[in-house]
Order: C-alpha cells, then sequence, then structure tokens
C-alpha cells in the first residue's frame, strides 16, 4: 500500500494491533546475557525476544510471531535452577492459541505521520 508521508508517497505494509481477545497484557519469552567488551572491561547486558512459527491469527500478518507464555508458565521460564529442556523446548516451539488472540488493521496514514504521537494511535 501507498501512503503520503510528510508530503511524499511511500510504500508501506498494513500494521496490525496484535492483541489477547481480553485486552489482557501479554509476556513475551526472552534470553537474557550480559557479556563484558575486552577493550572498555564494560559490562553489556543483551537479551532477544523469541519467535516461533505463526498460529492462525499472526500467520495472516507474518511469517513468525513472538513466543508468547501462558500465565501458568511465568515462574518456570525465569526459573534460573529450572532444568527440563525438554519442557522448556516445548514451551517456546508451540505458537500461543489462536482463538485466545485477535489482530485489527490499524490506519496507515495516522501511524506513520510523526506528528500523529499521541494516545490516537492506540485506536
Amino acid at each position: 500500500m501507498e501512503i503520503e508521508i510528510n508530503g511524499k508517497l511511500k510504500k508501506v505494509k498494513q500494521p496490525y494491533l496484535v492483541r489477547m481477545k481480553d485486552n489482557e497484557p501479554f509476556v513475551l519469552a526472552g534470553i537474557f546475557s550480559v557479556w563484558v567488551d575486552k577493550k572498555t572491561g564494560e559490562e553489556l547486558p543483551t537479551y532477544s525476544v523469541l519467535t516461533t512459527e505463526p498460529n492462525n491469527v499472526v500467520g495472516r500478518v507474518h511469517n513468525r510471531m513472538p513466543v508468547i507464555l501462558d500465565k501458568k508458565y511465568f515462574k518456570l521460564w525465569l526459573d534460573r535452577e529450572y532444568k527440563d529442556t525438554k519442557e522448556l523446548k516445548r514451551l517456546i516451539q508451540e505458537p500461543y492459541p489462536a482463538a485466545k488472540m485477535k489482530a485489527e488493521k490499524v490506519d496507515a496514514e495516522y501511524l506513520y505521520d510523526r506528528k500523529h504521537q499521541d494516545k490516537r494511535c492506540l485506536k
């Protein structure tokens, strides 16, 4: 799709708002590490969000999706002592149930225009 941004036509993808049907927040599975820059000695925290195959909701928009954790797995995911890698792999390989999610088109012209940086973007 092409939209006008700051007086110029730009090709953009249709943006979507993906969320839970009940509008509750959700948690993404990620990994964290700290490495030390050998030259400066500075500690640098690094983070990555894990992705998986998309469910039917996200699959209409993209070919992968973040790993979303069900509330019952929050403590397990964060437990550094938990060693069942088979169970952890299962958590990151299964997409979150599509029946609990929704995706809605977002007004691209409004979203991509920098002069619109207010709460209306969320609508």
